[in-house]
């Protein structure tokens, strides 16, 4: 009987040990890894809870980690690694990370900045949803693939660069970010997809490259300050039903080739704008560089690009010489101080 009891008790034990066992294979430093195969590792939660949020404050993830005496890559920040972190405020990916897993950050409501290295390929679905501390995304070009609803409910976004190797911005990747003032669209987007835009009541002004072919469903849906819509393509892209509901066709002016503005007069969607003229007709104001009608800490942060002889997309040259004496230099970065911190006067 004590022989069939002990075998009953180790039996249990057997069938008990996964549940209680941990989700990662290893911990370094505080940060929790999975090894993955051959010499690459993942970064993931602690134990066997999606929502065991143990990481806060500022975490920067090494580039190698040992795994039992071989030093491995880490090249994944692994599905709901720091999911519901909320008191973490800053997190910086170095190489060779490739993939963002998908809910990777999502409600990280402290979260307010994170370096993505020029490794990254792929940022995946829902990774950052519902970090409302968020305030700039910088993408790297490598990206070529976004999630859907990957930046979903950024509530404190305000500009976003989005990598000029990305053809597809996927179903509702900056849904509800009401702060977003600014977005550049780069010249390598074909696809708006679904939703993608919707409900960013901050944006004033948008500019779609000659790339873009097809804007889906609702990917303006809301945006209800949008005052200039400028569209490079010679032939009016396809819209589809909803794409801009809800934008104040009559306040909003749509720019585009001096052309095609029969064309756009006659096409699906773009002919209930009211006011549509050339893009050669736009008039420049000195300091508003992104062309959002506000002197803004964007601008001032595209000015200081070119002073420092970058040349960032989105940016309009001839709005940076705000003094107006042939060059972009120092004297201007002070005038755009200026504009910013007075905007009565001007």
């Amino acid at each position: 009987m004590a022989q069939k009891t002990q075998y009953i008790y180790i039996l249990l034990i057997a069938l008990l040990l996964p549940a209680i066992s941990t989700a990662h294979d290893f911990e370094v430093d505080g940060i929790y890894y999975n090894y993955l195969g051959g010499t690459e590792v993942e970064v993931t939660y602690y134990g066997k809870s999606t929502i065991s949020a143990k990481y806060s404050g500022n975490v920067s993830i090494p580039s190698t980690v040992k795994y039992n005496n071989v030093e491995c890559y880490v090249t994944q920040i692994g599905s709901n690694a720091f999911y519901g972190c909320k008191y973490l405020t800053s997190v910086e990916i170095n190489s060779p990370v490739r993939i963002i897993c998908y809910s990777a950050f999502a409600n990280c409501i402290s979260l307010t900045s994170v370096e993505i290295p020029n490794s990254v390929t792929c940022i995946g679905y829902n990774s950052f949803s519902g970090c409302c501390s968020l305030t700039t995304v910088d993408m790297p070009n490598s990206v070529t693939d976004i999630g859907s609803s990957a930046f979903i409910g950024c509530t404190s976004l305000v500009s976003v660069k989005i990598s000029n190797s990305l053809t597809d911005i996927g179903y509702g990747s900056f849904q509800r970010c009401i702060s977003l003032a600014s977005v550049e669209i780069p010249n390598s987007v074909t696809i708006i997809g679904d939703y993608s835009f919707s409900q960013c009541s901050s944006l004033t002004m948008v500019e779609i490259p000659n790339s873009v072919t097809k804007i889906c469903r609702y990917a303006f849906n809301e945006c209800s300050n949008l005052t200039k819509l400028v569209c490079h393509a010679e032939t009016p892209p396809m819209v589809e039903t909803y794409g801009f509901s809800n934008v104040d066709k009559t306040n909003c002016t749509l720019y585009v080739p001096e052309n095609s503005i029969p064309l756009y007069k006659a096409a699906d969607q773009w002919k209930y704008f009211f006011n549509i003229q050339s893009i050669e007709d736009m008039s420049v104001t000195p300091g508003d560089l992104n062309g959002d009608g506000e002197f803004s800490i964007v601008d001032l942060g595209l000015l200081i690009d070119i002073i420092m002889g970058g040349e960032p997309e989105g940016a309009d040259m001839d709005a940076a010489d705000i003094n107006g004496d042939g060059s972009v230099n120092i004297a201007d970065l002070y005038e755009m101080i200026d504009l910013i911190m007075n905007p009565v006067d001007q």
